[in-house]
């Protein structure tokens, strides 16, 4: 009777392994298929364009720019492996650069296309450089998002001038 209890213990403990593995896998395929970095794959290899992310089973080869001063931040192409075996791979459309991205004409700019930063979620145990890049990756458009139905053009003047030294600079000016 021991060895039953003990086989099926086994094999209870099996099913939940393989359960929780393919659920692993299913969280990581649909983020790596959404553009962004896995959660559950631990990163293997880093360069500067191709990152390699192993998971129990499976892995990832993610090709894309990672520094935030990249013109093109983020994933661009990524391959999908189980055992080694190739599965699937995409490749991100309507790559834009920052020029791209700071002339977007706000008059031609629907608001369902725009991201609306009231619902962006940032971590708060994240480094100030992963804050940035998060906060990119959700606003997907820096210098065009939306607050409300209100649809905002930012621009940066490029002079190292923080916005609050602007605001104190205005505070004082009145």
């Amino acid at each position: 009777m021991k060895k039953r209890k003990k086989i099926l213990f086994f094999i209870i403990a099996l099913i939940v392994a393989l359960f929780l593995d393919l659920t692993f896998i299913t969280i990581d395929f649909f983020r790596i298929k959404g553009f962004e970095e896995p959660i559950f794959a631990y990163c293997k290899s880093e360069d500067e364009e191709v990152r390699i992310y192993n998971g129990i089973g499976y892995s990832f080869e993610v090709q894309g720019k990672f520094e935030l001063d990249d013109e093109l931040y983020g994933i661009t192409r990524y391959k999908f492996y189980i055992l080694d075996k190739y599965i699937r791979g995409g490749i991100r459309e309507n790559v834009m650069s920052f020029e791209e991205l700071q002339s977007v004409d706000i008059r031609t700019v629907r608001p369902e296309d725009v991201v609306d930063i009231r619902q962006i979620k940032i971590e708060e145990g994240l480094l100030q450089q992963e804050k940035r890049r998060e906060s990119i990756r959700q606003v997907k458009n820096p210098y065009c998002f939306r607050v409300g139905n209100v649809i905002v053009k930012a621009s940066y003047s490029g002079n190292g001038v923080s916005l609050n030294e602007r605001f104190e600079e205005l505070v004082m000016s009145v």
